[in-house]
């Protein structure tokens, strides 16, 4: 019993010892840690740490699966529950909202661009004049803006050859049908010309004089900016995984093997080996082709053709 009093004793003068000050000290510490936590919350997510400016079609899938590969929350076409990350910035602009933070707040933006236009429009004639909200490249239009916002992210300017890159936009076909050569045609975007009356030669023409200009100006607002690190890779490349680790290791800690081609299964061809001419599509009075019939032609076409232009 003596030794259970003088233990109990010298608790009671260990707590009373606790003094008023102590007590106070840990409440302002839990207060000023919850203070913090509030202020990140109001904040919002944290500017990306990674944009991918090059033009789709060129390995952005490719970059987006890379990133994801090493832990990164990277967004590619979408945007979490804002939708299409083209439209998305676009409406952020007009209405002097935060860019990323109102488009998902990811990690890495890998395609911000976006061509969404409406079926009876692209049935019009491809020089048709269209209003900018149907086709919107923030990474065109917005890269200044992107770059208040995000003054210190990687920016990644994946490339391929050009002929490769116009060729490929021939051959990519949304679910309407209607190739990314077409739907460009309907496109308002800056640096691209949409003179009326163009034949292939020149469409072929202005692509190419858009997408050396854009490259050129992604290097060059780089120098200017010298926050931001450029990340430049070519992604037919060999060493385009490599470049593409070795140009993100201070922020990101990827091993190159994380690197592979997606959406390569249609193998790039040479226009040698493109069949000099094929027969046109069937059409119906009124109608386009069905979207099954459309799939079994194709099925049924060689496996070397590519698109033919009058339906580009």
């Amino acid at each position: 019993p003596g030794v259970a009093a003088s233990s109990g004793e010298a608790l009671r003068k260990r707590l009373r010892s606790w003094s008023a000050m102590r007590v106070l000290r840990v409440a302002l510490t839990f207060a000023y840690l919850l203070l913090l936590e509030v202020q990140a919350s109001r904040v919002g997510p944290r500017p990306p740490k990674l944009l991918a400016l090059g033009f789709p079609k060129c390995g952005t899938n490719s970059v987006h699966e890379f990133l994801r590969c090493g832990g990164v929350d990277s967004s590619h076409l979408m945007c979490r529950k804002a939708g299409l990350c083209g439209p998305c910035f676009r409406r952020a602009h007009v209405h002097g909202k935060p860019l990323f933070a109102s488009c998902g707040g990811h990690e890495a933006y890998t395609q911000l661009d976006a061509e969404e236009i409406p079926m009876p429009l692209l049935r019009q004639p491809v020089n048709a004049s269209l209003d900018p909200w149907y086709c919107y490249w923030p990474q065109v239009e917005l890269m200044e803006e992107m770059s208040q916002e995000a003054p210190d992210a990687i920016l990644v300017l994946n490339v391929r050859p050009v002929d490769h890159w116009i060729r490929s936009v021939r051959g990519h076909r949304a679910k309407s049908g209607y190739s990314m050569y077409k739907r460009l045609g309907h496109c308002n975007i800056t640096g691209l010309r949409r003179p009326p009356a163009m034949n292939h030669s020149q469409r072929d023409a202005e692509l190419q004089t858009f997408f050396n200009q854009h490259s050129q100006r992604v290097r060059s607002f780089a120098r200017a900016h010298p926050l931001h690190t450029l990340v430049e890779i070519d992604i037919e490349a060999s060493d385009a995984g490599a470049k593409l680790a070795h140009g993100v290791r201070h922020v990101f800690n990827i091993s190159e093997a994380c690197w592979g081609k997606h959406n390569s299964a249609r193998p790039s061809l040479s226009s040698s080996h493109a069949p000099s001419s094929l027969p046109p599509p069937r059409q119906r009075s009124g109608k386009g082709v069905p979207v099954a019939e459309r799939a079994a032609e194709r099925a049924a076409a060689p496996a070397a053709a590519e698109p033919v232009w009058s339906r580009a």
